[in-house]
């Protein structure tokens, strides 16, 4: 059952030794001495224990004798367990190692969530410091708390050098944005001369100078056995910690009434493809690390579709958030007219060492939309470069989407595209038909080319450019078609003069398998357009790519007739430049693969369903097709009730995933999708939904 008002605290430390495990017994003493037997059940937990070569190593032994002595009533009152235990006395993830073994983050996340909201209050002690690493991942324990989202209670060893560790821990706590409830000085030693005295006694009076809302607790050195050391910190513990410690920490509500926020939103905030006032209130979130979303009541979701597929290495990524920090520090923008700046070149230099072909000009643009707007203006500049200024209009693919501004929805499928009702003051376009073999099977060239070129031969006086998705149309229904496709329309573009313009916004930095989709089919484009993925999904950013043939054509017209106020934003450039340094070690090839099989072999079975009209998977991208348009509200309700955030587009139901993703939080997504199907909440509506 679960508690009403759960509560939680995370206990690290500067380092290993500092005594965290003392100070987690006390705290669990304390709790117990002052709670009443009505503020239900604690939990004292050790996620992860290394050094367990006897029986009684574990730390658990420690909190057990901290309320031996307490009434027996009291203590039916509290549960203890260590979740992972591994014999060797070192790092978590080396101890895992060699027993041949590796911490998986997300079922040990699920285990404490579930432990947390199962109990009044819960403690969880960390092992080693806070950057102790849990896996070969760079998966610390720093992460772990910051998935977990609750409050920690730092502890250090009193003594020469504490003010050094306790400095550079807190540091981290802060760019991390993690909650301290209080600072531990934990004197595990006896001070044995004066001038040891005079450097504790700074300690305390510098650290609460730098942490002046932050408690401050000093414990001096206990002597005798280990359960009067135990029961002297917990009295110290109790004169100095702040009234209601536990009760000012996480609460966890099951009110399913609005929020506050939730009432200001609906009344005034208009949302992506909504009505100004949605029948549903939107979830608030208040932090998302990894792959999930924390939401205000407490509830945790996975998130399937990592922010619109551009949240690539999870959220809250110590790298791109330390690159955002760093630059801060610096200046957070400047114009980009007349200036530069070292982020722009730096992250210049990543983009082109891994772009296709022979790519050398970049524009940066504010989103996606904007670096498909600025395409089109690079292309129809080029015509009037080379002195076809006839040349205005662009062939686009049915079935296409490429973003919603008022040139990038003219290029969107003028059909079945959810921009119809502009389409009378949009320009005039010319559509060919959706590319119909799919991915992974061989096209009749000679067939296919009859299909596609007589539009070149009637248009090609009057177009600058073939805008296309690479291999995945995603917004337009997830179609994934043949690589050979890419070949038929690069020659054609080349006979006729047209620009091959490849929109990777969606594809680009991994999600096909291919670090762009174009090298499915070992082509280059004329321009590349990116973003999403771009920055890791931290902030907005796109970029418009192009060759110095095309970029000088563009010069005889003049000036590229573009500028955003925001162009080359620092931040952004910082966090990109982050971003595609994690990219270029090609782990998430590896990623992709991996989660490209899971999704293989777990959706494949739903093609059985009776409704279903193709299940189908490229790279991170799993999507199963059905027959008639899905009741959106109605299928999310049911996903967040799982424990999964997903968003259908009509008759649609995909996850996109961040690359980080394990197995178990991917068989989540796949067992709400799978269980939507045979749910008597499954209900099919005739309103499309985005």
């Amino acid at each position: 059952m679960e508690s009403e008002n759960s509560t939680a605290i995370f206990v690290t430390g500067t380092d290993t030794n500092v005594g965290k495990t003392q100070v987690t017994a006390a705290l669990l003493r304390r709790w117990l001495i002052s709670a009443s037997q009505a503020d239900g059940c604690i939990a004292a937990i050790k996620p992860i224990q290394t050094g367990c070569d006897t029986a009684d190593a574990s730390d658990i032994t420690v909190y057990r004798l901290a309320i031996s002595d307490l009434p027996a009533n009291r203590q039916q009152c509290v549960d203890v367990a260590c979740l992972r235990e591994f014999k060797a006395a070192c790092s978590p993830h080396l101890a895992a190692e060699w027993e041949k073994n590796q911490i998986a983050p997300g079922p040990l996340l699920e285990e404490l969530l579930a432990i947390i909201r199962s109990h009044a209050s819960t403690l969880i002690e960390g092992a080693g410091g806070i950057l102790a690493p849990i896996n070969d991942q760079e998966f610390s324990m720093a992460d772990l708390a910051a998935a977990l989202n609750i409050p920690i209670v730092l502890v250090a060893h009193n003594r020469v050098g504490a003010l050094n560790q306790v400095f550079l821990a807190m540091a981290e706590l802060v760019r991390r944005s993690l909650p301290v409830a209080a600072i531990v000085l934990n004197q595990i030693m006896e001070i044995t001369s004066l001038e040891e005295e005079r450097y504790c006694e700074d300690n305390v009076i510098r650290i609460k100078n730098r942490f002046p809302l932050v408690p401050i607790i000093t414990i001096p050195f206990c002597s005798g056995m280990p359960n009067v050391r135990l029961n002297t910190m917990e009295r110290h513990l109790g004169k100095q910690l702040p009234a209601k410690f536990f009760i000012s920490q996480l609460k966890v509500s099951t009110s399913e009434e609005p929020s506050a926020c939730q009432t200001f939103d609906r009344e005034h905030l208009w949302h992506p493809y909504e009505d100004s006032s949605p029948s549903s209130p939107p979830l608030p979130v208040v932090s998302a690390r990894g792959v999930y979303l924390h939401l205000a009541d407490g509830r945790v979701l996975i998130d399937g579709i990592s922010s619109w597929w551009c949240v690539i290495h999870g959220y809250n990524h110590p790298r791109l958030n330390g690159a955002i920090g760093k630059q801060l520090q610096s200046m957070a923008h400047i114009m980009f007219a007349g200036l530069t700046h070292e982020p722009a070149v730096e992250l210049g230099q990543r983009l082109l060492a891994l772009a296709p072909g022979n790519l050398q000009k970049i524009f940066y643009a504010d989103s996606g939309s904007i670096a498909v707007e600025v395409a089109i203006k690079m292309a129809v500049q080029w015509s009037r470069g080379i002195g076809k200024p006839e040349r205005q209009r662009f062939f686009a693919l049915s079935g296409a989407y490429h973003g919603d501004t008022f040139g990038a929805m003219s290029l969107c499928d003028p059909e079945g595209g959810m921009h119809r009702r502009f389409s009378a003051i949009l320009p005039q376009q010319i559509f060919l038909p959706r590319p119909r073999i799919p991915f992974g099977q061989a096209i009749d060239g000679a067939v296919e080319r009859q299909r596609y070129e007589p539009f070149f031969k009637k248009y090609a006086h009057e177009v600058a450019g073939f805008f296309l998705e690479p291999i995945a149309q995603c917004a337009g229904g997830f179609w994934f078609y043949s690589a050979d496709y890419l070949e038929l329309f690069k020659r054609l573009c080349e006979e006729y003069d047209i620009l091959f313009i490849a929109d990777e916004i969606a594809t680009g930095f991994g999600r096909t398998g291919k670090l762009f989709a174009c090298e499915w089919a070992n082509i280059a484009p004329d321009i590349l357009c990116v973003g999403k993925g771009l920055t890791g999904g931290c902030i907005t950013l796109a970029a418009t790519l192009t060759t110095d043939a095309i970029a000088r054509a563009i010069a005889r017209d003049g000036p590229l007739m573009h500028g955003p106020t925001y162009m080359a934003n620092p931040l952004a450039c910082a966090a990109a430049s982050a971003s595609l340094y994690l990219i270029a070690d090609g782990t998430w090839r590896k990623k992709t693969w991996h989660i490209e099989k899971f999704l293989r072999e777990n959706l494949a079975p739903l093609s059985n369903f009776e409704g279903i009209a193709d299940v189908r998977v490229l790279g991170s991208m799993g999507v199963v097709e059905v027959r008639e348009p899905v009741n959106r509200q109605s299928f999310q309700r049911y996903c967040v009730d799982r424990g999964v955030w997903l968003r259908p587009f009509a008759n649609v139901l995909y996850t996109m995933p961040a690359y980080i993703i394990d197995d178990d939080q991917l068989q989540k997504i796949t067992s709400a999708i799978g269980g939507w199907f045979s749910s008597p909440e499954k209900e099919i509506s005739a309103k499309p939904c985005v």
